[in-house]
């Protein structure tokens, strides 16, 4: 059975929107010394966020709005398998607020953002391989 045109193009757009966050994480970590830790770890977990929502957008899974990873892999469905550790939920989840800020205690380095830019490939991986391919953003990746 094919999966409908609106359906494909709805998941094409969280698809499309997960890659930008990824392309900044990967490029941003690429700087050295100059690397922006934080930027990288938001948005490789912004990048996780999204791809996970395009597997529910495809299921038909209503969401909240949540940046809680968690949460958002508790509402896919079993069958998909994937089921990342929790631990590694929450501290990515932690980068989609705490990064963003100036006031927020915590400080991210090198080794935040080499974790959270693996951890979103990892993840990126997985989800795009449970996608329809008509849904993937062009381009080598």
């Amino acid at each position: 059975m094919s999966t409908p045109p609106d359906l494909i193009a709805s998941v094409s757009g969280w698809v499309a929107k997960a890659e930008e966050d990824y392309d900044v994480a990967s490029n941003e970590a690429k700087r050295g010394a100059e690397t922006p830790c934080g930027t990288v770890c938001f948005h490789a977990q912004q990048a996780v966020e999204k791809y996970l929502k395009a597997l529910l957008v495809l299921r038909s899974v209503e969401f909240p709005k949540s940046h809680d990873l968690s949460v958002i892999c508790d509402l896919l469905p079993a069958d998909l398998g994937i089921r990342p550790e929790r631990a590694d939920l929450s501290r990515a989840s932690r980068f989609a607020v705490e990064t963003r800020y100036p006031d927020q205690p915590e400080s991210y380095g090198m080794a935040d953002a080499t974790w959270a830019l693996s951890f979103a490939e990892r993840l990126r991986a997985e989800v795009r391989a449970k996608l329809p391919p008509e849904s993937l953003a062009p381009g080598p990746r």
